[in-house]
């Protein structure tokens, strides 16, 4: 129910799924089991997700948080700063 309230109380788009009810899935990792969100697909590499893409944007472009720590994007390349 505390998921739900989050969802509606946000002032952004999001999906807020109980800690439970992750738990209660058979994914192997945490991008399987965010890809059983509606509108949520995987990349996969070696047979295994490893990216989430959210409807149809690349990796790079998507937020992800856990316990509202963000999680950082997937990046080809690293820039260094002088």
């Amino acid at each position: 129910m505390q998921a739900i309230n989050e969802q509606l109380s946000s002032n952004s788009i999001v999906n807020v799924v109980s800690e439970a009810k992750i738990q209660e899935l058979p994914d192997f990792n945490a991008a399987e089991a965010i890809g059983r969100l509606p509108g949520v697909s995987t990349l996969r590499s070696s047979g295994e997700a490893n990216k989430i893409v959210i409807r149809g944007l690349a990796p790079e472009f998507n937020l992800v948080s856990i316990d509202g720590i963000t999680c950082l994007p997937h990046r080809k390349t690293i820039e260094a700063s002088t």
